[in-house]
């Protein structure tokens, strides 16, 4: 039997038209504090400045620290909704009973859509929550292990006064309510909201006490709805014991895909070699039999 080649690297080639970024961060910069990196775009929200670093590629918040950053958004919004994802990673687990450590921010000072990380019920986990600006946080019933990297997604939705604060990690589309937590408080209109941020241990609004950790962020992203910060991708991808592909990927739930191959990343000549349906969690699962009779294949997805 014929053995082909598949790069892992090409299940990440997807074509998303409708993506709208607003803003977009890997934190390239060198080691040292973000505000004085070359071309940073961050200001400090809290002080005292200059405690917040950027460490080989990543942005470091540690709860032994207290200055908060913040990045202002192009143009600010009253109504609407704006959703932002970052992958992170935890070396070090909170001190106490937790705390927020990303917000989105009103010019009126007022923390929005604060992600709060918490010891998890097994020894040595944490656990990830939401809460919009009041109350306890929700949070997600899972629990994390140090070290690993997840990508979280937070959205803000304002409605007439109405505030509803959505939080995933890993999410597979939208629609993911496996790792999921909700919050809505009803503050009622007249914010403008023009900020994203990152908070450590600030002595005006915290306990102390209730540290966050030692977390790694990168990759962030913001945009207006879901798909513009997490968009059309493939998520993975299986060799089969007949030379076949088993393909995974994330879309939006109901909506048909084509799924195209090539085995020239350099040509135009993209062939469908048919379509799938991303089910009610928005997974897209297709299997390639003729890649066996290709010497290598690059795949991507395109909405119908």
């Amino acid at each position: 039997m014929r053995r082909s080649l598949v790069w892992i690297a090409s299940l990440f080639v997807c074509v998303n038209g409708s993506a709208q970024l607003i803003f977009q961060e890997d934190f390239n910069y060198p080691d040292g504090p973000l505000l004085t990196a070359p071309n940073s775009p961050w200001e400090s929200d809290r002080t005292p400045s200059n405690q917040v670093d950027v460490v080989s590629g990543e942005l470091f918040l540690t709860q032994t620290e207290q200055e908060s950053v913040r990045y202002e958004l192009p143009a600010t919004f009253a109504e609407g909704s704006r959703t932002a994802s970052f992958n992170l990673r935890v070396t070090a687990l909170p001190n106490g009973n937790g705390n927020w450590f990303a917000y989105f921010r009103a010019s009126a000072s007022a923390y929005l859509g604060r992600v709060w990380i918490t010891n998890g019920t097994v020894e040595g986990t944490y656990r990830l929550g939401v809460v919009t600006i009041n109350e306890s946080a929700v949070l997600i019933p899972v629990d994390l292990s140090i070290g690993d990297t997840h990508t979280v997604v937070l959205r803000l939705v304002v409605d007439q006064g109405l505030y509803t604060s959505t939080l995933w990690v890993d999410p597979v589309s939208e629609t993911d309510m496996e790792r999921r937590a909700d919050h809505s408080y009803y503050i009622g209109p007249g914010y403008v909201h023009a900020y994203f941020g990152f908070k450590q241990v600030s002595p005006g609004l915290d306990n102390p006490a209730n540290g966050m950790g030692e977390l790694f962020l990168d990759n962030l992203r913001i945009g207006h709805v879901f798909n513009d910060v997490m968009p059309l991708r493939f998520t993975s991808l299986t060799r089969l014991d007949n030379g076949g592909v088993h393909l995974l990927g994330a879309g939006t739930a109901g909506t048909t895909y084509d799924v195209l191959v090539t085995t020239d990343l350099s040509s135009t000549d993209w062939l469908t070699i048919g379509s799938a349906t991303a089910d009610s969690n928005g997974v897209i699962d297709f299997i390639d039999a003729g890649a066996v009779d290709r010497p290598v294949s690059f795949y991507r997805l395109a909405p119908q």
